[in-house]
C-alpha cells in the first residue's frame, strides 16, 4: 500500500495596519484672565463624611486557549 502524500498549503502572511491618531491640543490663555481678577479665594471647609463600607465586585474573566497539535 502506498502512502498518500498530503499537500501542504502555503501560509499567507497577514499584514497589520496600524492607524495613528493625532490629537491637537489647544492652549488657552488663562494667565491674563487671572491677573485681571486677582481676588482672594475663600477656602471651603470640608465636611466630615461618614465612611461607608464599599462593596467590591470582582469580575473574573476566563480565557480559553485552544492548542492545536500537528502530527507529522
Amino acid at each position: 500500500k502506498k502512502k498518500k502524500k498530503k499537500k501542504r498549503r502555503k501560509k499567507k502572511k497577514r499584514r497589520r495596519r496600524r492607524r495613528r491618531r493625532r490629537r491637537r491640543r489647544r492652549r488657552r490663555r488663562r494667565r491674563r484672565e487671572e491677573e485681571r481678577r486677582k481676588k482672594k479665594k475663600k477656602k471651603k471647609k470640608k465636611k466630615e463624611r461618614e465612611k461607608k463600607k464599599r462593596r467590591r465586585r470582582r469580575r473574573r474573566r476566563r480565557r480559553r486557549r485552544r492548542r492545536r497539535r500537528r502530527r507529522r
